[in-house]
């Protein structure tokens, strides 16, 4: 993810992602209603009493939504309106002012960053990581509890090179376990989606061979395979034995077999919320000054490091934000990275410490 006026897409010319629906729109995020904040954190610094309005991806509104009770239960003077509707239609709020700042789960392109620049008077947008959403590798194959997979086997299932189950290839990266002579049944997310970018994210780096060098924001249905909404991966694959998916962790996701993935690490990494922040903390900083854009390592052998990870961003302006705001903004995004607050246990990760602390002190250099 190449640096530009910000940090565009940077696995290899994405197009904008304007009209995405990010997964988005519809508000879907692991375990809307039963999200619990870390414990263990100190009480919010409150800001001024008044609203605090944001925009953006679906993906991470029901971690904003525990953040904001959080905060709002700490801070009774503060109302926080979180608002759905997109990366893309999030970023435009924030560019016309009805946003005091965007979440978003990609950074920016650079045409956006452009448009979005004549928000910030004398300065620019910025990105800073406020959590993080590990993607699962889902399946449904009866009798079998537990199943590992690394990124070329995942290519060629994904492209329809590997039908069955008891296929050589994933025999191998599976030697102690009998796997069933059943056909494999791939259950696509046709609809642009970021999850589907972030899981090709990952096979356009850590296989390029096997998958290709450019990721994808929707896929095509694999050999006749269920084509469904990302909102409904879960379900089809829980009513499709031999099927095999991803999603978002957690939600309706936690029902489900989640397979492991075999990154090179010493033991395959099971996808959870410890093991995304172990992944984040391996990625690059490829943002400037006040910006922290990452560029994930999609490659890493970490122990215990999962790789398959979106991060949710706030943009604001590092310069020339409307100040009364920024007032009431700057204490809620504090508390939302704080310590043991930085993301709820029900499927999404916290930051890891030194991006935490870093991104805090990003938040007091604004103006």
């Amino acid at each position: 993810m190449a640096v530009a006026l910000v940090v565009a897409l940077g696995v290899g010319g994405i197009a904008a992602w304007q009209g995405l629906r990010d997964d988005d729109a519809g508000g879907r995020g692991p375990a809307a209603a039963s999200g619990r904040a870390g414990s263990g954190a100190s009480a919010p610094v409150c800001g001024p009493d008044g609203a605090v309005n944001a925009a953006g991806a679906g993906s991470f509104k029901a971690a904003m939504d525990r953040w904001s009770e959080v905060y709002q239960t700490a801070c009774p003077g503060a109302r926080t309106h979180y608002a759905a509707v997109g990366s893309g239609a999030g970023i435009q709020q924030f560019r016309n002012g009805s946003a005091d700042f965007a979440v978003v789960d990609r950074t920016l392109t650079t045409a956006q960053a452009e448009s979005v620049a004549a928000r910030c008077p004398g300065g620019r947008p910025v990105h800073l990581p406020l959590g993080v959403l590990p993607v699962a590798v889902v399946v449904n194959l009866p009798g079998v509890d537990s199943l590992s997979l690394d990124a070329p086997t995942l290519a060629a299932i994904f492209r329809g090179r590997i039908t069955r189950w008891n296929d050589p290839q994933i025999v191998a990266v599976n030697p102690a376990r009998l796997l069933p002579d059943t056909v494999i049944r791939v259950v696509t997310p046709t609809d642009e989606s970021s999850t589907t970018l972030a899981f090709t994210q990952y096979l356009s780096k850590a296989d390029p061979t096997g998958w290709g060098s450019i990721p994808q924001s929707s896929l095509a249905a694999v050999n006749g395979g269920p084509g469904v909404s990302s909102t409904l991966v879960p379900q089809a694959v829980k009513q499709t034995p031999g099927a095999v998916s991803f999603t978002w962790f957690g939600g309706e996701a936690a029902s489900l077999t989640t397979a492991r993935l075999v990154t090179g690490a010493p033991e395959p990494v099971d996808v959870g919320t410890e093991s995304a922040t172990k992944a984040v903390a391996t990625a690059r900083v490829t943002g400037s000054g006040a910006d922290l854009a990452l560029e994930p390592d999609f490659t890493t052998k970490a122990a215990g490091a999962y790789p398959i990870t979106q991060i949710g961003y706030a943009v604001l302006c590092d310069k020339g934000n409307d100040g009364a705001a920024l007032a009431r903004t700057r204490p809620f995004l504090g508390s939302v990275v704080g310590e043991g607050d930085g993301a709820l246990q029900s499927g999404y990760a916290k930051l890891p410490p030194a991006l935490a602390q870093k991104v805090r002190q990003n938040f007091a250099t604004l103006g």
